[in-house]
């Protein structure tokens, strides 16, 4: 007979006794563990991004508009410059004092502690060159050191705000690049806290259930259970970095549109759109140090419009300003792409002819001349006015630019008390202080 105990158990004797625990006090704290986990990572990243939109909301409203005001100021500074190089040039009272006013205006309106000291010294120096009728000869050089005071002012605020500009989108750079590495870091995370938590579940309930069902299937020969698969999902934070990456992009656009028209701004005649001075040097330069490593020759020539100061006077300043601009688009249309020319200052122009003879320079000045002589210019209600061009030039040979430049102006010199509307080179000047034989008859 069978005790009672053998009744007990199919198995004949009782499970081994284990410790016990909740499964639902198990996966509710491993449920608190990866939630608190994923909240943490969330946090951080969140916070995170809310530093690159920070950076970005940062350049959106201090750097560009600081990028702007230094546009004002380099603008104002170069007015100044401008009027006071004109003030030099001018021998009417009047037509100082309109310069000197406008100067006054910018002062006055130009607080900046960098800025207003340096316009202020300009416009003492100005009143006090411009006191008298007659400036000395020796006061253009007093101006010409405060003009390059303000020219270097004006590069070290160009600099600035372009670095300025430089260092915030580096700060967003570096915000959006550890975003991302603490999003990595939360994916990585998520999937660890997931991955065990998968693991436990299957441990603790799903082989003892897979276990309890091959058990239910041997008995009742059935199978019954399909996996749900995972729904993903999307987040708000990630459209949050998509919307900072655009308006990152956007901002560096914008960024390169203003140094582009930074260095416009650094290397153009506002006027004419030719090269301003101090691109023409730095070009003349390479030009002249290319032409001396292949023992090429090298043309420089200085151009002055003939009675450029009557056509101010009889039709006023703005239509001088459209006699340059027409000669300008002349100069375009006539000369070579490889020629250097720019406005050198007033109505006088400067070129360099690379790689070409005096002789051939020559042949193009005079077809610019012609070009010029022949250009009937509207200058406003059925007014037109014609301009000359009076010329030097000069092959550089072993000179430096500086003396070839001198040359070139003082060959121009010649070609004005010879009768404008000429061109003279500088081996005729050497010798006649009036050239006889420059090939080219007055039209005056």
């Amino acid at each position: 007979m069978p005790s009672p105990d053998d009744t007990q158990s199919p198995l004949g004797h009782e499970p081994p006794q284990t410790r016990q625990f909740s499964a639902a006090m198990l996966f509710g704290g491993l449920a608190v563990l990866v939630l608190t986990l994923m909240l943490c990572a969330e946090l951080w990243r969140g916070s995170e991004l809310t530093k690159v939109l920070s950076s970005v909301v940062l350049v959106h409203q201090k750097a560009i508009p600081a990028a702007a005001e230094t546009q004002r100021w380099v603008r104002n500074i170069e007015t100044v410059r401008l009027e006071g190089e004109r003030m030099l040039m001018e021998t009417s009272p009047q037509q100082r004092q309109q310069s000197m006013y406008i100067v006054d205006v910018i002062v006055a309106k130009n607080q900046d502690s960098r800025v207003s000291p340096v316009l202020r010294q300009a416009r003492d120096l100005l009143a006090d060159i411009t006191r008298d009728d007659v400036i000395a000869p020796d006061e253009s050089g007093r101006w010409a050191a405060q003009s390059l005071l303000l020219a270097r002012l004006n590069d070290e605020i160009t600099g600035h705000s372009i670095e300025r500009l430089n260092d915030e989108l580096m700060q967003v750079e570096q915000s959006i690049n550890r975003a991302n590495g603490l999003q990595a870091a939360s994916l990585g995370i998520l999937a660890a806290s997931m991955a065990f938590f998968v693991l436990m579940l299957y441990v603790v309930l799903i082989r003892p259930l897979r276990r309890i069902n091959g058990l239910l299937a041997a008995m009742s020969h059935s199978s019954a259970g399909s996996p749900v698969p995972a729904v993903p999902s999307r987040t708000r934070e990630i459209q949050n970095i998509v919307q900072a990456l655009f308006q990152l992009r956007a901002l560096m656009q914008e960024n390169e549109g203003i140094r582009a028209a930074l260095e416009v701004s650094a290397t153009t005649d506002s006027l004419t759109g030719l090269k301003n001075r101090r691109q023409f040097m730095q070009e003349a330069e390479l030009a002249l140090a290319h032409g001396k490593r292949r023992t090429t020759p090298l043309t420089v020539a200085i151009a002055d419009l003939d009675h450029f100061k009557t056509i101010n006077d009889q039709y006023g300043h703005a239509a001088g300003d459209l006699v340059l601009q027409r000669v300008a688009e002349l100069m375009r249309k006539t000369l070579r792409q490889t020629d250097i020319y720019c406005r050198y200052g007033g109505e006088e122009f400067a070129f360099v002819f690379p790689d070409t003879s005096m002789f051939d320079a020559r042949t193009l000045a005079e077809r610019l001349r012609e070009s010029i002589a022949e250009y009937r210019i509207d200058v406003g209600a059925n007014l037109s006015v014609q301009v000359t061009l009076s010329m030097g030039m000069v092959e550089i040979g072993e000179m430096t630019l500086k003396d070839a430049l001198q040359m070139a102006d003082q060959a121009m010199y010649n070609a004005k008390i010879s009768g404008r509307d000429r061109i003279v080179c500088a081996q005729t000047s050497i010798n006649n202080a009036v050239p006889s034989d420059s090939g080219v008859s007055s039209r005056e």
